[in-house]
């Protein structure tokens, strides 16, 4: 099991694809784990890229501060994480909360990477998402992950999706729940609720921006995408019927 060294922290995380290709490094969304980006992987593995995944501070297999986990804490696992990869075109996509994570470090790191993809993301908590989340942390602190991930399926994926991978649900809300510890989750939630605005320092951002949006996507509704599409200078934004990840 691959391990990276960050400060007194380790890090798991995978590699897959060829070493002297572009470079694309995947940051999960807030209650994921490295395997959940296995298709994206794949695919990208497949047009020449090596691909690093990991889990983050406080998930899967990474060490689990026991306090309060810093946003910059990420930022600084990340920057580690790219510079492991050497001097080629290194390529960020994160969804959720991971995104956030890659606008940050595009913001605070300029010129180390050669594109970027958010993928229902945001640049700042609104009321609403605010509200939601607050509501999240306790259905977590009360439920458990099961019930947590109960919750996120039917707020990211269309009536039809949901209808067609009711296996597919059940085995990822288990795997979860083996794979993520309750109390971890809980640090990573009080670090997405105070999360601090980053709209406007969007126009640093100075590499080219896919911003990914799905149409299913109720915690990140598509004018938070616009904001970024608007902010950023290089950007383009693109919306799927396709849910983009198997969970939050």
């Amino acid at each position: 099991m691959p391990w990276l060294a960050c400060k007194s922290r380790r890090i798991h995380y995978e590699l897959a694809g060829p070493e002297d290709g572009p470079a694309c490094v995947l940051v999960n969304g807030l209650t994921q784990y490295l395997k959940l980006w296995i298709p994206f992987r794949d695919a990208l593995v497949a047009r020449g890229f090596q691909v690093a995944s990991y889990d983050m501070l406080g998930q899967g297999h990474s060490d689990k501060p026991r306090l309060f986990i810093e946003q910059h804490e990420q930022v600084e696992v990340l920057r580690n994480l790219i510079a492991s990869l050497g001097t080629r075109p290194i390529f960020v996509g994160g969804i959720s909360f991971g995104g956030a994570i890659a606008l940050r470090y595009a913001i605070e790191h300029p010129g180390t990477i050669a594109g970027l993809v958010p993928m229902s993301s945001f640049a700042e908590l609104s009321p609403q998402l605010m509200r939601i989340g607050m509501a999240l942390r306790t259905a977590l602190i009360l439920g458990g992950t099961t019930y947590l991930q109960d919750l996120l399926f039917p707020m990211n994926f269309s009536d039809a999706w949901l209808e067609a991978k009711g296996d597919v649900i059940g085995l990822a809300t288990h795997r979860g729940w083996l794979i993520n510890d309750v109390y971890a989750l809980q640090n990573l939630m009080d670090s997405f609720l105070d999360f601090e605005p980053l709209t406007s320092q969007l126009g640093l951002i100075r590499v080219l921006t896919m911003i990914m949006a799905g149409e299913y996507d109720f915690l990140t509704p598509r004018q938070m995408q616009d904001t970024l599409r608007v902010q950023i200078p290089d950007s383009a934004s693109s919306s799927s019927h396709a849910p983009t990840m198997l969970s939050r």
